[in-house]
């Protein structure tokens, strides 16, 4: 396994640090492409102009616990989009950006109020174990934050609740978007909340990474793909108008007839 990560630019340093199931899980990262169930149709990717797209990096290391961590940042509150919410790295495709990939690694410190981390293998459980709980607590260095990681100075996580049901980790609660229902997740890390959108991925990149479900339900039954979900918004019979999102890059048209507010 350690010569297979190694084929893989894994540093010498982080593969004696990692546990076993986190090189598996090395592995199963850099080795995924998406499905059929998750890529774009080409013709909806066409239908989307570029200012309105954004991407945003997962930045991973293994902690000195040998864990997998992943580092996140929170929104400066300055900011009128989502202020003080947490995120992944990245933001909104810009004029000057060569590709959604430099979109998602460039550096943006006027946004990031500070950085912190949390295990990647957290957002698979709905209450953690014991073992990971102690590992939620290490905060990044805004400069450095793979090299310089030092163990936090926060309070204690979240304490589950004696009902094994219950957790003051995670929670779901459901809404209604286009006509269909979707289930969205909170995970109630004391430093921020992690919800939306960010919340999701980290969900997949979990499942990915550790090659199985999390141990709660994560979409409602009767919700579509998110492949399905960009076609509702951008091609469907309800998309979302384009004016409604004040463009930073020239757009092109991409609502030739007015779509009524909903």
């Amino acid at each position: 396994m350690d010569q297979r990560l190694r084929t893989r630019g894994i540093p010498e340093e982080v593969i004696r640090r990692a546990t076993p199931e986190t090189k598996d899980a090395l592995i199963r990262l850099s080795d995924y492409t998406p499905g059929p169930m998750e890529r774009l149709d080409p013709d909806v990717a066409a239908r989307i102009p570029a200012y309105r797209s954004a991407g945003v990096a997962l930045p991973v290391f293994v902690g000195e616990d040998g864990h997998l961590h992943v580092i996140l940042t929170q929104r400066s509150s300055r900011l009128s989009s989502h202020g003080g919410d947490t995120a992944l790295p990245g933001g909104r495709f810009e004029l000057n950006d060569r590709s959604i990939e430099q979109t998602a690694l460039k550096p943006n410190k006027t946004e990031v109020a500070r950085i912190f981390s949390t295990p990647l293998e957290a957002f698979l459980y709905h209450i953690p174990p014991p073992e990971l709980e102690r590992s939620m607590h290490i905060d990044a260095d805004e400069e450095h934050p793979a090299q310089t990681l030092t163990t936090g100075t926060n309070a204690p996580g979240p304490t589950p609740s004696v009902d094994p049901k219950e957790s003051h980790w995670h929670t779901v609660y459901e809404v209604d978007w286009l006509g269909e229902r979707l289930r969205r997740h909170t995970f109630w890390d004391q430093r921020n909340p992690i919800r939306g959108l960010t919340s999701e991925i980290l969900i997949r990149a979990a499942m990915i990474a550790f090659g199985r479900a999390p141990d709660f339900d994560v979409f409602h039954h009767m919700q579509p793909t998110q492949a399905t979900m960009i076609h509702h918004a951008f091609v469907g019979p309800q998309r979302i108008a384009g004016y409604r999102v004040r463009p930073r890059v020239q757009p092109v048209q991409d609502d030739p007839e007015p779509t009524p507010r909903l």
